[in-house]
């Protein structure tokens, strides 16, 4: 079973039904809520997608969307090497550097995301929703 990392946008896309890009998040959801993928995210998504949903929402929305989450994605856990390995490469986003390292250890067969450009250096394949389903979903 392929092994998906799934960044904060997508589930942002996902629980606040952003337009236009919840469409191809919800399917890739529908795929992994029917075990089709197994879907993996961070402990720093987690907690920043809390954040975020309650602050554009409300806390109540924000919990419910959480509880959603985790009883459907794996959550990967963000180890100091990870952190380590982010400050020392050519990520110029921390956050996208450390996840990918906590990906590249935890055996990620894609990273998907909307921010495509910010894992230019990526030996894992990075793809948005739509590209992966449309490439990948036979």
């Amino acid at each position: 079973m392929k092994k998906l990392f799934i960044d904060a946008d997508i589930i942002i896309d996902l629980l606040l039904e952003r337009h236009p890009f919840h469409e191809s998040a919800n399917e890739l959801f529908t795929r992994i809520e029917n075990g089709k993928y197994e879907g993996h995210t961070s402990t720093i998504v987690v907690a920043n997608l809390h954040y975020l949903i309650e602050k554009a929402e409300s806390k109540n929305v924000a919990d419910k969307g959480i509880l959603k989450l985790l009883k459907l994605l794996f959550i990967i856990p963000i180890q100091k090497d990870d952190f380590i390995n982010s400050l020392n490469s050519s990520f110029n986003d921390f956050e996208d550097g450390a996840q990918y390292y906590a990906s590249l250890r935890s055996n990620m067969d894609f990273i998907i995301t909307r921010n495509i450009k910010d894992y230019r250096h990526s030996k894992i394949k990075v793809l948005n929703p739509h590209e992966f389903i449309r490439s990948y979903d036979s």
